[in-house]
């Protein structure tokens, strides 16, 4: 993580892999608030070769999961951190796309000097959730089976897609709306968790995984005003993409005694968490 000695010893405390901890790039440490200051027009226009990869790529990704589809997402061309506000150059790019280059995306990112306008890199946003009685809630996406509890994801996470996260301009029905960050995590707490409220969201920081996903993650803490059980009881409707959801305390030692792989973005968020 960039040389910072303090997240790696807070990995280190967490059971991580020094080798994990260093896929992780520090983009940006805690903010007050995050916005959208500029949408650009989308100047990556992949070249025959990549679109052929793309197209290659998509076909196997439909036969393994038929029921994907391709969404517009917002690709982060720039980022920049004035007087504590998170502030990001966005234009649109598509799931598709990202998947089919996925593998040949870079490793690390300089979005903070210069706009990245020949890559794909999706935004989305990852979030440490913090009931009442002080639990970590996480959970099992599909049957995926690693370790203890299989690939373990703090829920929720997901993309930020520009076309479905609105605020709507005028009456509900019309046409138009302004792209929302928070829509997006008011979105995916619903959809994953069954949640239609929180009473507190903390920004964490931005980081970049290097090696799975390679995009840009905003990694927040939120605080819901249910105990775990709760949480559980509500998302027991939801067992779709998310199979299993359970509950850890808040601790660094329970975090380790999992003994489960989590993912690299996970890991990077829990890291913030418990460094800030």
């Amino acid at each position: 993580m960039n040389n910072n000695h303090e997240l790696l010893e807070v990995g280190q405390r967490l059971g991580f892999s020094y080798d994990e901890i260093e896929s992780l790039q520090l983009l940006a440490g805690p903010c007050r608030a995050m916005e959208i200051c500029r949408w650009r027009e989308n100047e990556f226009v992949p070249t025959p070769e990549q679109q052929r990869t793309i197209e290659e790529r998509w076909s196997i990704l439909r036969a393994e999961k038929p029921r994907v589809f391709n969404g517009l997402l917002a690709n982060v061309c720039r980022f920049e951190v004035v007087d504590g506000i998170l502030r990001f150059e966005l234009s649109m790019t598509d799931y598709k796309t990202y998947m089919g280059l996925i593998g040949l995306l870079p490793g690390t990112v300089n979005l903070s000097s210069s706009p990245c306008l020949s890559s794909v890199l999706p935004l989305s946003f990852g979030a440490i959730i913090i009931t009442t009685d002080n639990k970590i809630i996480a959970g099992i996406r599909g049957n995926k089976a690693v370790g203890q509890f299989g690939r373990l994801h703090a829920l929720p996470s997901g993309y930020f897609s520009p076309h479905e996260h609105i605020i709507l301009k005028e009456r509900i029905g019309e046409e138009g709306g302004t792209p929302s960050l928070l829509v997006s995590i008011a979105s995916e707490l619903l959809q994953e968790l069954n949640l239609q409220y929180y009473s507190g969201l903390e920004i964490l920081g931005l980081i970049q995984d290097g090696i799975n996903s390679k995009q840009p993650l905003i990694a927040l803490r939120i605080l819901v005003p249910y105990t775990a059980e709760e949480v559980i009881e509500k998302s027991r409707s939801l067992r779709d993409e998310v199979t299993t959801v359970f509950a850890v305390n808040n601790t660094i030692e329970a975090v380790k005694s999992l003994g489960a792989a989590w993912t690299s973005h996970d890991i990077g968020r829990l890291i913030f968490h418990f460094a800030y």
